[in-house]
């Protein structure tokens, strides 16, 4: 199943976020976090590699893997841009 269903979607919302971080602080590293989970979407994005220590908190790397996985806010469900837009 993991071959066929990716871990990462490139959602409106991850879209919408990277623009307005590039345009309020300039952040190129969350657009390039961005379009290397867009261009890899089959790897195991927001999983712990160190399983020995199941106790460890999660690194920040891991846990923006793990929100941009995710649906995102309720109020960009639905959204959708169109090709003028």
């Amino acid at each position: 199943m993991n071959a066929v269903n990716p871990r990462f979607i490139l959602r409106q919302w991850v879209l919408e976020e990277a623009i307005k971080r590039l345009e309020q602080n300039n952040d190129v590293a969350f657009l390039q976090t961005v379009l290397d989970m867009a261009t890899n979407p089959f790897e195991e994005y927001g999983e712990d590699i160190i399983e020995s220590s199941q106790c460890a908190k999660p690194t920040d790397k891991v846990m923006e893997q793990r929100r941009l996985c995710e649906i995102g806010d309720d109020s960009m469900l639905g959204f959708q841009c169109s090709c003028s837009s």
